[in-house]
């Protein structure tokens, strides 16, 4: 069974970066547990970046990233 996609609101202002392993721009946001998240702004026609005025909207990163495994953190 496919996981719904789940939407995150980017701050405006909040500066790009790229994923070290797929080279995609990714925004790094604070969740509500306090934690960063990469997320990222390209991923369908819904997604949009933040502007220094405008909020953004994404997805997490590791939802697209065909590298996401080799980040994840062992439980």
């Amino acid at each position: 069974m496919a996981r719904a996609v789940t939407y995150c609101d980017v701050p405006a202002g909040t500066a790009h970066s790229t994923c070290r392993s797929c080279d995609q721009p990714i925004y790094w946001i604070t969740t509500r547990a306090g934690r960063s998240m990469p997320v990222d702004c390209e991923a369908d026609a819904q997604c949009h970046a933040p502007t220094a005025a405008e909020d953004g909207l994404g997805i997490p990163h590791w939802a697209t990233c065909p590298f996401a495994d080799q980040h994840r953190r062992p439980r």
